[in-house]
């Protein structure tokens, strides 16, 4: 499965769903697409200090990707050199936030950010190449080689 390249490719792979817009930039989905689609996904990676692991919302379909991905990260010991402690997914909403914007990947399901507080959008932050390279080797796009805004935090199962 390779991940979309368009807005066609993502509805085919994700479906497609009717929402109502909120005035803080977030959606409210209408219909049972949330719940036939998203799935909870508990990562290998525990959370830093703690015996509990790192969990996230995913569209189904890459739940599978996402998990070889966090094996991986944990085999290759990645774990021990960069501390995931934040890690997001599912969050309905537009761009930014902002209700102008088309809807985030987010939205589906098919996007993550890690460590926000250190990788913010705009600065340069402290996501190592490593990590980098582990996600789109799996088909993964990274926000930081976008031209605008530059998104450090960002990973989108999502070819634009």
């Amino acid at each position: 499965m390779n991940a979309p390249t368009n807005y066609k490719e993502l509805t085919d792979l994700v479906g497609s769903y009717r929402y109502s817009n909120n005035s803080d930039g977030s959606i409210k989905i209408i219909g049972d697409w949330e719940t036939k689609n998203i799935v909870l996904v508990t990562t290998p990676i525990l959370k830093p200090n703690s015996t509990k692991f790192l969990r996230l919302q995913c569209h189904k379909k890459i739940k599978d990707n996402i998990l070889e991905i966090f094996t991986e990260y944990k085999d290759n010991s990645y774990d021990s050199k960069y501390e995931i402690r934040m890690i997001g997914s599912f969050m309905p909403r537009h761009k930014m936030w902002n209700v102008k914007n088309s809807l985030s990947i987010h939205s589906y399901g098919l996007a993550i950010d890690i460590n926000w507080d250190t990788n913010p959008v705009g600065k340069r932050g402290d996501m190592p190449d490593y990590v980098v390279a582990l996600f789109e080797k799996h088909g993964w796009s990274w926000g930081g080689r976008w031209k605008s805004p530059l998104d450090f935090m960002h990973f989108e199962y999502y070819k634009q």
